[in-house]
């Protein structure tokens, strides 16, 4: 079964606000997730695969 994030856990896992979360989806800089619902998800093993890309390419700007 799929774990799904909120935005809220975005914000914490990253150590930025529920807006930044949401400005870089808009830039590109973290995936877009789904809605579920109303509700934005983000599946945990796609934030995982984004990270170490991320870090593979030096840029751990988002990292935790």
């Amino acid at each position: 079964m799929s774990v799904f994030l909120t935005v809220d856990d975005l914000a914490e896992r990253y150590g930025i606000s529920k807006a930044s979360v949401f400005n870089h989806v808009r830039n590109g800089k973290l995936p877009r997730g789904i809605f579920i619902g109303k509700s934005h998800r983000w599946n945990i093993e796609e934030l995982k695969t984004f990270e170490a890309k991320l870090a593979g390419n030096g840029n751990n700007e988002l990292q935790h």
